[in-house]
């Protein structure tokens, strides 16, 4: 006899809550409101979400319409906001809990008219590296004004239910971009690609997706606050928020396989939601220009010498490139392909630069050794990287036209030369541009040196109280 109550019982208690939450595979969403408010009274939303084992980035958002106001109550640990008419709670890390219980309460101003307001909403969440929704079961509350000559004409109560993801007003537009840091590719080599994205009128959820050739991987370096994926080929970031600046860069390293193909590119597509409607602005398809694996001899009066190089190519600064590439064509990532290789000696020790060295070309100035120490912050233009190799101030002067000393210096398994020791970023920004359209080298970028350590420019900007420049 109880066993069979209990079975009605919870059949009962399906059957309600079927009736009053939306189910997914993943996620119950239960939500309890009145059935009817007074004018210039306040009332209480509270939403039940199962979730079972979820956790990771989540956002719960709820459309008011105008005249009323939210005010949070219980969080669950998320960030509550009310903007725009829109409530929000924002996870970056769901509760371990199974389940999460929300409230909070909502003003209903005294010129709202009488009618009926539907309250619906949607709960946003990541599985498997994809983004998913649930709908919150829309109620009715029905608005009683008992004094009508409180009304504002222009007031009204358009909240129809909500089924997807409104992120943006009409009007959002999109571009975007994409560039890679080298023109041509070595086989079994690494570059970087770097997707600038401009956007007006656009916000919340969002999706970059790359398609890379078969045989290549893909590694994160700036995201902008997007989760990073690479499966099967598919490049992904993903926002449950975009970045709140209208224009802003995504990075990643590409590492190639031995063997390239011909014709081997890469395509994508940046996809938003506006108006309820998902919508896809598709990037230009960037060719992947294979070039010959670098084995650089080095001139014949080398005594006779023989050295493989690797590729002379940068990638393993993405903090300082991404603070010194905005509205610029080019990645700011040094590179010399094999076409404009310099001549190469065996890596030895420079001697100790003196005043009154001279190369045997006859020149004043060469590159010298690790730079001597400043004071201070200071800032240069990288023009070069190498790995196991050096060059003679003649390459620098002979095919770029620099008289000025080239610092040499060894950092992160590389050999990289800079100019200038400049106080001022903006004067470092115009060097930048002059060693760039005037001596014709190839990404140049601006690098910074706190004393003798080498530092990122956004950390040197900031000792040095200065502004980026573009």
């Amino acid at each position: 006899m109880i066993k069979a109550l209990l079975v009605v019982l919870h059949l009962s208690l399906v059957s309600l809550l079927q009736m009053f939450s939306v189910v997914t595979d993943d996620v119950t969403i239960v939500q309890t409101v009145p059935s009817e408010i007074k004018a210039g009274q306040e009332f209480t939303v509270e939403i039940t979400i199962v979730k079972n084992d979820l956790t990771g980035l989540a956002k719960l958002q709820q459309d008011l319409p105008q005249g009323f106001t939210a005010t949070a109550g219980k969080t669950a640990d998320a960030t509550f906001t009310f903007k725009d008419n829109s409530v929000k709670f924002i996870w970056m890390s769901m509760p371990a809990t199974p389940n999460i219980t929300l409230s909070y309460t909502v003003k209903v101003g005294e010129n709202v008219p009488s009618g009926e307001m539907y309250l619906g909403g949607r709960f946003s969440y990541v599985k498997d590296n994809e983004r998913k929704m649930a709908s919150v079961p829309v109620k009715k509350v029905a608005i009683v004004n008992e004094h009508p000559e409180k009304i504002d004409d222009a007031a009204s109560l358009t909240t129809p239910p909500v089924t997807g993801e409104a992120v943006a007003s009409g009007g959002g537009t999109i571009e975007a971009s994409r560039r890679l840091s080298d023109t041509e590719i070595q086989p079994g080599s690494e570059f970087t690609v770097t997707v600038e994205i401009s956007k007006s009128q656009v916000a919340g959820y969002a999706k970059l997706q790359e398609t890379l050739p078969k045989g290549y991987s893909a590694s994160q370096i700036e995201t902008q606050g997007a989760i990073f994926s690479f499966v099967d080929q598919d490049v992904k970031f993903l926002w449950m928020n975009l970045p709140d600046q209208d224009h802003f860069t995504v990075s990643y390293k590409v590492k190639t396989p031995a063997k390239m193909n011909a014709g081997d590119k890469i395509d994508g597509a940046f996809t938003f939601m506006e108006n309820e409607e998902s919508k896809k602005y598709v990037i230009a398809t960037s060719e992947i220009i294979a070039g010959a694996p670098l084995a650089m001899n080095p001139p014949a009066d080398n005594n006779g010498g023989n050295e493989e190089t690797d590729a002379p190519t940068e990638t393993e600064m993405p903090d300082q490139a991404a603070a010194d590439n905005t509205n610029t064509n080019k990645q700011d990532v040094p590179t010399e392909t094999a076409s404009a290789a310099p001549p190469v000696q065996p890596k030895t020790t420079p001697p100790p630069p003196t005043g009154d060295n001279k190369n045997s070309g006859g020149d004043e100035k060469k590159v010298t050794g690790i730079p001597a120490p400043q004071q201070g912050v200071i800032y240069r233009v990288q023009v070069m990287a190498l790995r196991n190799t050096t060059v003679s101030m003649s390459y620098f002067k002979d095919k770029k036209n620099i008289s000025e000393t080239v610092n040499q210096e060894q950092h992160n398994g590389w050999n990289k030369y800079t100019v200038g020791a400049l106080s001022a970023y903006q004067d470092a920004r115009n060097k930048r541009e002059t060693l760039r359209n005037v001596n014709q080298v190839h990404n140049p970028f601006v690098t910074a040196y706190n004393g003798a350590k080498r530092i990122t420019v956004q950390e040197a900007l900031m000792i040095s109280n200065q502004k980026w420049v573009p």
